[in-house]
């Protein structure tokens, strides 16, 4: 059955992008989700991408991985169980604000997985589109900014992440680096370009940039990636384990059985026009 028939009524799919939803029979399930907005540079313009129509209804080719935008407000929205109309054998699953009324700050996207099946990996394809609207050449390029004061206490990070933490045993800015990777391909070489941070060079700035030319726009890829991840330190090798970090920052004190705690992982990002390599 195609997921644009079985998601029907899904006012509450999840209470933001990005989201990562743990469950498991009779224990405690999570949701670390946020609604990811985009803070973009002067002449450029992010918008929802190819696997959408102008209204926020999804392609008939991509709805393996997404769902059309729900017209009611509730869908950003934290409720008692955020993934209740949608069944969690659908996860991975994604939809973006529609590109005919929201571009830029106003863009929203959602997203809901679970760590506990066999989907450790997931592409989100053509999820969005920047455009140039300057005079000359654009980097294009995705920060994760922690100082950005419009979204405190951790900047775009979330607030149960803990920016500046262990790589290795906290929910931390690694984490969400390594889970949410912004990408394009790159015809020049073959490859994708990773736009966004890497948790292996300990910052916020993104990895690599891509050139786009005055009117010209390009398609981004969002890449889940809940992998484990070794990187060799000074003080020997460290590894990443996001999907236990996130086990670790829900708080099972409060109850018990098939219910949703809301974790926030990412709440926007920066689109900005810098070099990066």
């Amino acid at each position: 059955m195609k997921r644009r028939t079985l998601l029907t009524g899904i006012g509450a799919l999840a209470s933001g992008s990005g989201a990562v939803a743990t469950t498991a029979a009779i224990t405690e399930t999570a949701d670390a989700s946020s609604n990811i907005n985009a803070i973009v540079d002067e002449n450029l313009e992010v918008k929802a991408g190819a696997a959408f129509n102008d209204d926020g209804t999804v392609r008939s080719s991509y709805e393996d991985q997404y769902v059309s935008y729900p017209s009611n407000d509730s869908f950003f929205q934290s409720g008692s169980d955020p993934l209740d109309d949608i069944s969690r054998d659908d996860a991975p699953v994604a939809t973006v604000s529609p590109r005919d009324t929201t571009v830029n700050d106003e863009l929203e996207i959602t997203v809901a997985l679970s760590i506990e099946n066999n989907t450790d990996t997931f592409l989100f394809e053509d999820i969005l589109r920047v455009e140039n609207n300057g005079g000359d050449d654009k980097n294009v390029a995705i920060r994760y900014d922690r100082d950005n004061e419009a979204y405190d206490p951790n900047g775009q990070y979330g607030e149960d992440v803990i920016v500046g933490g262990s790589f290795s045993d906290e929910l931390s800015q690694h984490d969400v680096q390594h889970v949410y990777r912004f990408q394009s391909f790159d015809p020049a070489n073959g490859t994708d370009l990773r736009l966004s941070p890497d948790p292996r060079r300990g910052e916020d700035t993104p990895t690599e940039s891509k050139i786009v030319e005055p009117g010209d726009s390009f398609q981004i890829n969002l890449k889940i990636d809940l992998t484990e991840l070794t990187v060799n330190t000074v003080l020997g090798s460290a590894t990443l384990n996001p999907k236990e970090n996130i086990r670790g920052a829900i708080d099972t004190t409060a109850s018990f059985g098939d219910s949703i705690t809301t974790i926030d992982l990412l709440d926007a990002i920066t689109v900005e026009n810098n070099t990066y390599s």
